[in-house]
């Protein structure tokens, strides 16, 4: 799999996984707080099936279609969300939803990852646009529970010089209205709101 924050195709081998998983380990076990209070980042993955390895698998899984690099990539995922949920005890993995919203909800239900996985609709916009009615309705067909994610700084333009705070009010009144307007869908376990620095 290849990340934009990694760069390249995919096509070399790369330590950096094994690195992350003991990074991640290490950041779980440190400290008394509960992991509520914890952020581990995330790469987006961009090209599935590309490397040797992930042909490998599909190979193995004999796989064929547009469905294999799909369940590689699902696969991957609730690899990742089951070693977070294992290693903390039960936290639950949140996903920004563009990570998920591409993908066959057929495949992320045989892989029940409503069971792991909550997901972050993300929008920072003063209308909610990135979410139309049928994206809310797919992402309810398979999680009972999702986020909202607003800012409060950044998420406007990269060379912004200042803080536009009438937009970022209008944008958590906007989330406000589309948690009443989406709740008999799923539940919305809150609002995480967002501070951008570029």
């Amino acid at each position: 799999m290849t990340g934009r924050w990694l760069g390249g195709d995919g096509r070399t081998a790369r330590s950096w996984a094994l690195s992350l998983a003991t990074a991640n380990r290490q950041f779980v076990e440190m400290g008394e707080r509960s992991m509520v209070d914890r952020h581990l980042g995330e790469v987006l993955a961009t090209k599935f099936g590309v490397c040797n390895k992930s042909r490998e698998w599909i190979r193995q899984h004999s796989l064929q279609g547009p469905a294999d690099e799909q369940l590689l990539a699902l696969t991957h995922l609730k690899d990742i969300a089951s070693y977070v949920k294992n290693l903390t005890g039960g936290a639950m993995v949140l996903a920004w939803h563009d990570m998920l919203k591409s993908f066959d909800t057929r495949i992320i239900a045989d892989l029940r990852l409503a069971t792991l996985i909550e997901p972050v609709i993300w929008d920072y916009s003063e209308q909610i646009v990135t979410m139309p009615e049928e994206g809310f309705a797919a992402l309810a067909t398979n999680f009972p529970a999702v986020w909202a994610s607003s800012a409060y700084k950044g998420a406007n333009y990269p060379s912004a010089m200042y803080i536009d705070i009438r937009h970022y009010e209008t944008n958590n009144h906007a989330w406000i209205r589309t948690k009443i307007a989406q709740e008999q869908k799923f539940k919305f376990e809150g609002i995480i709101i967002t501070g951008w620095q570029r």
